[in-house]
Formats: C-alpha cells, structure tokens, sequence
C-alpha cells in the first residue's frame, strides 16, 4: 500500500506540472479527476465492505497435544463487485503464555462467493488456546485507500494430555513412608489386620494364622481372611505454575507438570484415594483448589487449570503453603515444580517434610539431579520430555 501511495503521489506531481504548463480545460480536468481518484475508490470500497463477512469457523471441542486439525477461515462477499485485496489478521492465545501468534492472510475476495481458506495447525503444548481474528483490511483495485474491519469471531480449543492407562495401579513402595491411616483400598490386599479386605476358601500355601477359626467351625470349610491395603486419609498435590524464565523450555515444563498430574490422579482414583489439587490463583492472589473424587473432577480441575495464568517472579504455591500449613492437613503431600528453592523446604518442620514428596521436573540433559536427603525431603526426578518414564517406578 505504501508503494501505491507514493506511485499515485509521484503521479499527481506529473499530472499537475502538465496542467499548470498548459492550462487548458482538459489538462486541468485530468488533474482534478486524478486527485478525486481516491476519493472515489474509498466510496466504493465502502460500498462493497458492507457487503463482506469475514468468521472463524468453530473448531473440535478438545484436541489432544500434538493432534492437527484444520482451521477454517470463511470470507463471504455478498455484493456484486469484487474487492482486490483482503488482509486478516489470525490470532492464536495461549492462556498460559500471554502474547499471541499473529499470522497474516491476504486473498482476493470474488462476487457472489463464499471462500473458505484453511490451515493445519498442530498444537504442540497443553492448555486453552483463543483462535481469533484481529484487523481485517479490504484494499481498493489500485491499493491506495483501505478500510478497517474487526469482526468478533473466535472460538477456544482445550488441548489436552494422554491419560495413564486405566489398568495401571500403584505400586506398594509407595506408600510405604506414609504414615499409619484409617482408610483402606477397596481394590487391593495388604497386610494390615486391622481391617478386613476380603474372605474365601483356603488355598495350599495360606498361613495358619489368617484362617479364620470362628467362620470355619461355623460353615465346616476352611476360610482364610486377607488382610486390607492401608491408605492415606488425605492426599494434596500442589502445582507450581512456574515458567522458568530466559528458559525455551519452560513450555515443556509445564506441559510436564500436567501430564504428571494426569498420571497420578487416576492412579490415586483406582485405589479408592481422593485427592486434592492446590495451584496459585494470581488474580485472587492465593490458592485455587479441586476435590477430585472421580474422572469427572479430574476433567473439571484440569478446566479450571487451562483458565489460571503461569508466573515468573516467585514459586507462589510453595511460599503460600509454607505459609499457611494448615491448608493442606494431609498424610501425604506432593508438590509439582520446574525449579528447587531450598528457601521454604528450610522453614518448613519435621513434620511437615515427612509426608512431603518433591517431584522435580525439569530437562536433566542439561542439569544436575537434586539431592535433598540432607532436607528428609523424598525427591523424584521428572524428565520433562518422558515425564511418563520417571513414574513407571509408582506403577506395578
């Protein structure tokens, strides 16, 4: 357009040296036309910009990371003239990142038409994405004059992660630095003889003293009875949403943040565990919480996680449970995070480091693994490429 613009210009110099050194009524017409050329051109894109829809067409309702799909763009031109050049502006936000993507359209728009351009986008992180339109620009024949649209469309896509396969369970290391609990497994047997998991028959191998003597003299059959799994009363896992800053990575990391949340909460689900996930809410300025007792909260918690915004300056969601221990009064603690700040784990009290486990998550390609015996802290490391990897040591 700016090419355009000093074309005309340079053009109009020409035309009015030519009138002024003629002086005649058709050099001074000529002139007087060329300077109401874009006059008229804007008229008539006006006229013709009436006429043009320009929309998003809706997308999947959830896409899983590394899926593609097609994003559709649909220009319709209701007029009778067709318009030269049509400039849209395509916008892509990711809750988590903040600035979008801009990606830049341009395509002649045809009478009586209906287009629809589309594009393959394969999103490669987790979380909401708004697709949008920004400034749309309709261009006259001669590209001189221009006229600005913004139309509302968007639509917004969850992308979402792999979910740990339904048949895996906890292993028993696992719990085993947990401290004694009320609640039992409804699915698996343990060796507490506090609480009954199942009775039947005798097997050849069964120890004498888990035969149950009262029921066997009463039905005339052996009966041995199997002893329950104990579990912890109360599980909390706190999210970190913290970008590691100057890091390219750091998209990955949080992307590993919750597919290891995705990895453990349905483990914690299949023992009967119900849990909490805690995260930092910046707009509120404190924690955000989500019971998750089935499938369905886990789908709501990960909802309200895709809206919460990421953070670069502090590791809020630690500071804010050093701060208040009483938010979580929980057998079992797990915390989630891209980054070490000895600084809290060393306030933190004896009782509060026994039931605490750090997953570290981050790329150990280029860093040292963590050593944070000297805390009584329990470290697992989280490859943040393979975070699946580092957890098959809690699956059986």
């Amino acid at each position: 357009m700016k090419k355009a613009r000093i074309i005309y210009g340079a053009f109009c110099v020409a035309m009015a040296v030519f009138a002024f050194s003629y002086r005649e009524y058709l050099s001074m017409l000529a002139f007087a036309m060329a300077l109401l050329l874009p006059l008229g051109l804007y008229l008539l894109l006006r006229h013709c910009a009436k006429k043009v829809e320009v929309e998003l067409l809706p997308g999947p309702h959830s896409l899983g990371r590394g899926e593609s799909f097609s994003l559709q763009l649909q220009i319709k031109n209701r007029g009778r003239l067709p318009i030269a050049r049509c400039q849209v502006e395509l916008l892509a936000r990711h809750q988590f990142y903040g600035d979008p993507n801009r990606t830049v359209v341009e395509t002649p728009v045809f009478s009586k038409n209906t287009q629809t351009i589309s594009y393959s986008v394969a999103p490669r992180h987790t979380g909401k994405i708004t697709f949008s339109l920004g400034e749309v620009r309709l261009y006259d024949f001669l590209g001189i004059t221009c006229i600005r649209l913004e139309p509302n469309s968007r639509f917004v896509l969850p992308v979402l992660l792999a979910f740990v396969d339904s048949a895996a369970r906890i292993g028993v290391d696992f719990f085993r630095h947990v401290p004694d609990s009320n609640t039992f497994s409804r699915h698996r047997r343990g060796d507490d003889s506090s609480e009954t998991f199942k009775l039947r028959e005798y097997q050849p191998g069964d120890r004498i003293n888990h035969i149950h003597w009262k029921l066997t003299a009463k039905v005339g059959e052996m009966i041995v009875k199997e002893s329950s799994f104990p579990l912890q009363d109360t599980t909390c896992i706190f999210l970190e949403l913290y970008r590691v800053s100057g890091s390219r990575e750091d998209k990955n990391y949080l992307d590993a943040i919750l597919e290891t949340l995705c990895v453990l909460s349905p483990l914690f689900l299949q023992e009967g565990i119900e849990h909490t996930v805690y995260w930092y809410d910046l707009q509120n300025g404190g924690l955000a919480s989500h019971r998750i007792t089935d499938e369905a909260d886990l789908f709501g918690c990960l909802d309200d996680l895709f809206d919460a915004a990421s953070y670069t300056e502090q590791i809020y969601a630690l500071q804010a449970y050093c701060q208040n221990f009483t938010v979580a009064k929980s057998a079992q603690v797990l915390y989630l995070a891209p980054i070490i700040e000895t600084g809290p784990i060393e306030q933190m009290g004896m009782e509060h480091r026994e039931p605490f486990t750090f997953f570290y998550i981050h790329d150990f390609d280029h860093c040292d693994m963590p050593v944070l015996d000297r805390y009584g802290i329990r470290c697992i490391c989280v490859d943040s490429d393979h975070p699946e990897g580092a957890l098959q040591a809690l699956i059986l």
